[in-house]
C-alpha cells in the first residue's frame, strides 16, 4: 500500500498505483490554490483520502448513499472526514469516465479536497454551487454548451438525477468567477441565504453569457 501524510492529510492507495507519486506531486503543487480561495492555511480536522479497488469503493458508497451511480469516481463524506476515490484503470472500467487519465484523476482529487475544505466552513452549502465551485477550483474545464432548450432550475430540483447538472453548475460558477468582484464571490460562497436570493438573476445572466459564447464559437 502507498501511504503518505502531509498538509494535515493522510493519503492512502490500496490499489498500488504506479503513478501515486505523480498524483502526490500534483496535489503538492495545486492544493494551496484551494486553501487560498477559502482563505485558510489548512483543514481544521485530519482528513483521509483513500484510493480503493472498485468493489470496496462501491460497497462504501452504497453504505453511505444507498446506490452507486455510474458517473461517480470520487466522493467526500464530511461526517467521516473521508475522501474515497478510484484510480485511472477502475474509472475507465467501471464508470462513465472512459477517457480518464492521470491528470484527470489528479484534478478529481483537488475537486474532492475543495469539498472537504468547504464542508468545514459551510456544512449547509448549496449543492449546485458546491459542485460548481469544486469543478472550477480543480480546473476541470468543460466546453460551454448551448442552453437554449434547457432550464437551470431542473439542476436545483434534482441535481443527481439530471445529466447536465455538473455541466450547468460548472458554467454558473465559471460565469461568477469571470464577471463578479471578489467581495461578491465570497458573499455568494459564504452567505447561503444571499446566494439563494440571487440565484434566479445569476442563472439568467449565465444563460445570456453562454448563448453569447456559443454564438461566438459558431462564427
Amino acid at each position: 500500500m502507498n501511504r503518505i501524510e502531509k498538509f494535515g492529510l493522510i493519503i492512502e492507495d490500496y490499489t498500488d498505483m504506479p503513478y501515486f507519486d505523480e498524483i502526490i506531486s500534483y496535489f503538492d503543487e495545486h492544493h494551496k490554490d484551494v486553501l487560498d480561495f477559502f482563505k485558510i492555511s489548512s483543514l481544521k480536522n485530519n482528513w483521509v483520502i483513500q484510493f480503493l479497488p472498485y468493489d470496496e469503493f462501491k460497497k462504501q458508497i452504497i453504505r453511505l448513499h444507498g446506490k452507486c451511480e455510474s458517473y461517480v469516481r470520487g466522493f467526500t463524506t464530511r461526517e467521516e472526514k473521508m475522501v474515497r476515490a478510484l484510480n485511472v484503470e477502475d474509472s475507465i472500467k467501471y464508470t462513465t469516465h472512459k477517457d480518464a487519465d492521470i491528470l484527470d484523476i489528479c484534478k478529481m482529487i483537488i475537486h474532492e479536497f475543495s469539498h472537504a475544505c468547504y464542508s468545514e466552513l459551510m456544512p449547509n452549502s448549496v449543492l449546485w454551487f458546491n459542485e460548481g465551485l469544486a469543478q472550477n477550483l480543480a480546473n476541470q474545464d468543460k466546453k460551454i454548451p448551448d442552453v437554449s432548450e434547457d432550464d437551470f432550475t431542473i439542476m436545483i430540483k434534482q441535481f443527481y438525477n439530471y445529466s447536465k447538472s455538473y455541466l450547468y453548475s460548472y458554467c454558473v460558477v465559471k460565469y461568477i468567477f469571470k464577471h463578479y468582484p471578489e467581495e461578491e464571490i465570497y458573499k455568494l460562497t459564504f452567505d447561503r441565504d444571499y446566494l439563494i436570493s440571487r440565484t434566479r438573476d445569476i442563472f439568467n445572466e449565465t444563460k445570456a453569457w453562454i448563448k453569447e459564447e456559443y454564438q461566438k464559437r459558431k462564427k
